[in-house]
């Protein structure tokens, strides 16, 4: 972004581009490809450094990534664990609804 490098580790790659999730397939009738860009959604945690000295990335910014595949590279782990709670269920409310709906809709 504008001349300036950010570094970082991959911590999560998609399981495929969206072409491969489309509802529309990337191949036409007579089975000729559809030339499509193809994006793989990858997550990028910084360096708190490099955000310090370069500045929070705006939203929807695009970047060119280069990314070190070599395994010999000693990397810090520096990151937390995030969980989410989105999923979770809270069985008790859940059951109690249910049969709110059954009785509500009995004779």
């Amino acid at each position: 972004l504008n001349g300036k490098t950010y570094s970082g580790v991959v911590t999560g790659i998609s399981a495929g581009s969206g072409s491969a999730f489309a509802l529309i397939p990337t191949q036409n009738a007579t089975g000729n490809w559809i030339k499509i860009v193809q994006r793989v959604p990858v997550r990028i945690d910084f360096n708190q450094e490099s955000l310090n000295k370069n500045g929070v990335l705006p939203i929807g910014t695009t970047l060119t990534v280069k990314v070190n595949t070599n395994k010999n590279v000693d990397i810090p782990n520096q990151f937390i664990e995030q969980k989410s709670e989105l999923y979770k269920i809270d069985e008790n409310a859940l059951h109690s609804l249910i049969e709110k709906i059954i009785n509500s809709n009995s004779f």
